[in-house]
């Protein structure tokens, strides 16, 4: 892949938790880095949970390669949130170093 086609800007992100005044956790999200990326919609799906339809969005990420990627993390994009399901580092013919990132969102 030509890195000149990473034309879209992502934000990688991880979950911090702290504790409020009564113990109870509380999640925020903090921005690990903000990243140039191409994005490749894939097929969504849609599935029955808790009485229920639900559909999800799934999209390829490609970004230079980084290490300290996680599956834990999330990537903002587009308005969006996506929940990373798998990691997996690429070589291509232009000896180009990217990660391909493999995400859903839910759709509402």
């Amino acid at each position: 892949m030509d890195v000149g086609k990473l034309n879209d800007r992502i934000t990688i992100q991880q979950v911090a938790e702290t504790r409020d005044a009564y113990g109870g956790v509380i999640e925020t999200w903090t921005t690990v880095a903000t990243v140039w990326a191409r994005v490749q919609y894939r097929p969504g799906k849609e599935y029955f949970k808790a009485d229920q339809v639900n559909a999800e969005a799934a999209a390829l990420f490609y970004i230079r390669y980084r290490t300290g990627i996680k599956r834990k993390m999330r990537i903002s994009f587009d308005g969006g949130e996506w929940d990373i399901q798998d990691i997996r580092p690429m070589k291509d013919l232009n000896k180009a170093h990217l990660l391909e990132i493999v995400a859903t969102a839910r759709v509402e």
